[in-house]
């Protein structure tokens, strides 16, 4: 009896059921969920790889841009420099025609007072 219990069982489950009993109509229906599904992971995939292709273009364009700003930066700083040596050297050479322009002044006023005694 066991046996042929097993044997039935057996034969159940590799036949097919007939096209118009409720278990093929829920087979079916879930075939087509399934089928859905399966097209909207693909979709997500082909989304997700678009996305992860743009993020890696973001990337690379804000490492291109972090250089870019590093060398500014350090060109910044040279030019800092050398316009403060520029400007203390600037004010020595005023500070040295100021002298200059004094001495000039103070020959001239004495160049007058000897000439006119």
């Amino acid at each position: 009896n066991n046996n042929n219990n097993n044997n039935n069982n057996n034969t159940s489950l590799s036949t097919p059921p007939p096209p118009s009993s409720p278990y093929s109509l829920a087979i079916s229906q879930q075939d087509s969920i399934i089928d859905e599904l399966a097209g909207g992971l693909s979709r997500l995939k082909t989304q997700s790889r678009a996305m992860n292709d743009e993020a890696s273009m973001h990337l690379n364009l804000l490492h291109g841009m972090d250089d870019r700003i590093d060398h500014t930066h350090a060109t910044l700083g040279q030019n800092s420099d050398t316009i403060r040596r520029q400007q203390t050297h600037g004010s020595c050479a005023i500070w040295k025609l100021q002298i200059v322009v004094a001495g000039l002044s103070v020959s001239l006023v004495l160049l007058v007072l000897l000439g006119l005694v």
